[in-house]
């Protein structure tokens, strides 16, 4: 999964998975990000960005990118990072999802062990 905020400075910035597409959000979160994933992995994507967490990121991190790959987390944004208060903006959101996600992630690990079955997929 790939999280890009503003789109207009990193509209040439795509995910490189195959079959990947925008989803669409709910809200005014488009306002601030695009989510993109794999087609097959659509349902599970919504699972991991519920209202919740698509709150909490437009209101603390909406200039932050999030990129998911196996079992890591980039976080980057579109500017060099001078400043200790944007590190540490960027340590906050990890933190977050370090503590908000393993719920999400624990009860999604039989669906995703399934597919994973169906479509051949090594983590």
């Amino acid at each position: 999964m790939f999280l890009r905020s503003d789109r207009h400075r990193w509209s040439t910035i795509k995910p490189k998975f195959q079959d990947g597409r925008r989803l669409d959000m709910e809200g005014n979160f488009d306002d601030y990000f695009d989510l993109f994933c794999e087609e097959k992995f659509e349902i599970e994507a919504l699972q991991v960005f519920a209202p919740n967490i698509m709150e909490k990121l437009m209101k603390e991190w909406n200039n932050l990118n999030l990129e998911f790959v196996n079992d890591k987390i980039y976080i980057y944004q579109p500017k060099y990072i001078s400043k200790k208060v944007d590190l540490e903006k960027m340590y906050a959101m990890g933190q977050y999802l370090i503590q908000t996600l393993p719920p999400v992630l624990a009860r999604m690990e039989s669906s995703v062990k399934a597919m994973q079955e169906q479509f051949k997929i090594t983590s």
